[in-house]
């Protein structure tokens, strides 16, 4: 089960994406395709935990939610440390994503130039 709750973030992300360009086939196969990698991907990773931490990882997996967290469990502490690194690589995933907007604009043209053809979101 995917229980980690960035591959929905992920899969929503693609799904949007599709859904931005107006294109129903291009959403059901990005956002099928990347939710069943991600899922195998949990899987996976979930079985690593499991064999590496045993009954610790039981434990935590019985009350951490699969897919949707619950907000109410949240908790930090008043003062942090901030690695740079870590938010350069979290605006590069960001940019990432705000550069598939153009290319939503250039699929809007050539639709309109009738050079690209879509299928109808109903």
């Amino acid at each position: 089960m995917c229980r980690h709750p960035l591959y929905l973030f992920l899969t929503m992300s693609i799904v949007g994406f599709g859904i931005l360009v107006g294109c129903a086939v291009l959403t059901l196969a990005f956002g099928g395709a990347t939710f069943a990698v991600l899922c195998l991907t949990a899987r996976d990773e979930e079985n690593f935990l499991r064999d590496r931490f045993g009954e610790r990882n039981l434990a935590f997996a019985a009350r951490v939610a699969a897919i949707i967290p619950d907000p109410r469990l949240f908790s930090a502490p008043q003062h942090v440390t901030c690695d740079v690194g870590h938010l350069r690589t979290s605006l590069r995933a960001a940019l990432a994503f705000l550069g598939l907007l153009p290319l939503a604009e250039l699929r809007d043209h050539l639709h309109e130039e009738t050079l690209f053809p879509s299928t109808p979101m109903v």
